[in-house]
């Protein structure tokens, strides 16, 4: 289970087929920690944000946690996203256009899409979920993508509502294949 504390956590609920809790207790994966995070001891990380301070990094190795990053960082085991088509995450039909003093920090995006409402539907605890998500327009690439060429959890979430930031990928215009406008 994966501990549901932000978007990021949805997100990747979506990409492993993983169920949510709410209970710290019960959550044996626990996605992009921020802050205080002593009270992770053993349990697997996964990392998919460009903005991980090292002092994080350290302590939840210190407290022998096993990390997997999907952005490269150095030292660490590196498990990029998969582009592939993930019917768990359709788009809402919204566009909105990212708010200029927060579109080259992808925390603060997601942050800020997080308080803006809940575009999950159904039971979210114990049961897999569907994300209906808008397409954010106007954030800066370099938080869509790492330095090898791999999506970012938001990158992975855009790409997957119709953004095309891979460009090399062969599933592009996921929006309309998913709502069978446009076949592979």
């Amino acid at each position: 289970m994966i501990l549901v504390n932000s978007l990021e956590a949805i997100v990747e609920s979506c990409y492993l087929s993983e169920t949510l809790t709410e209970k710290t207790g019960h959550a044996k994966i626990f996605i992009n920690p921020r802050g205080t995070v002593n009270y992770i001891i053993n349990k697997i990380v996964i990392l998919g944000d460009l903005h991980t301070e090292t002092s994080v990094i350290e302590t939840l190795l210190d407290n022998g946690n096993t990390i997997i990053s999907r952005v490269y960082i150095p030292g660490l085991n590196y498990q990029p996203y998969i582009n592939r088509i993930n019917f768990d995450v359709m788009w809402n039909g919204e566009v909105i256009t990212c708010p200029e003093t927060k579109k080259s920090n992808s925390r603060d995006i997601l942050d800020w899409i997080w308080k803006e409402g809940d575009f999950s539907q159904g039971n979210r605890f114990g049961k897999r979920i569907k994300l209906y998500f808008p397409k954010i327009m106007g954030v800066d690439r370099t938080e869509l993508i790492d330095t090898k060429g791999n999506l970012t959890t938001l990158g992975w979430l855009l790409q997957q509502v119709g953004i095309n930031v891979d460009q090399e990928t062969k599933y592009k215009d996921l929006d309309l294949i998913k709502t069978k406008k446009l076949l592979i």
